[in-house]
């Protein structure tokens, strides 16, 4: 947060509701990349910072589970 203020952030993906498969930013090593979407296999630990005078062009902001790659992080 600390960053994110010096530098007139804001972190956009925080703004949405959307639905826990919408929110997960990372799944824990060894888990399968699979439902249930839950804060035992997953969790938000990314965000999609942006400059404040930007923060009126963000629409939407939302974590793709669909395009799955061989990584930890979507």
């Amino acid at each position: 947060m600390e960053f994110v203020m010096a530098n007139s952030m804001v972190a956009a993906n925080t703004w949405f509701q959307k639905t826990d498969k919408e929110l997960i930013t990372y799944r824990e090593i060894g888990s399968s990349h699979a439902p249930p979407w839950n804060a035992i296999k997953f969790a938000q630990i990314d965000f999609v910072l942006v400059p404040k005078r930007w923060k009126n062009n963000i629409l939407d902001c939302y974590s793709n589970t669909e395009n799955y790659l061989d990584t930890d992080h979507y």
